[in-house]
């Protein structure tokens, strides 16, 4: 017979089980940038980019 080897075939579930978790999880990150901002949720690699280096000082009470 012409079969391949079990290391060869295909997964055996080629349905994507995380996509409905991916999906509230960037429905909720679109909420929250819908409240607070575009800017209010950032991914690590752009995160501070356009910012100061140094964060202003706290006012004194």
């Amino acid at each position: 017979s012409d079969l391949s080897d079990d290391d060869k075939a295909d997964p055996p579930d080629l349905v994507d089980i995380q996509s409905r978790k991916r999906a509230m999880a960037e429905g909720a990150i679109d909420a929250l940038r819908d409240k607070f901002g575009r800017k209010a949720v950032e991914t690590g690699y752009t995160f501070g980019k356009g910012r100061d280096a140094h964060p202003p000082e706290p006012l004194e009470d």
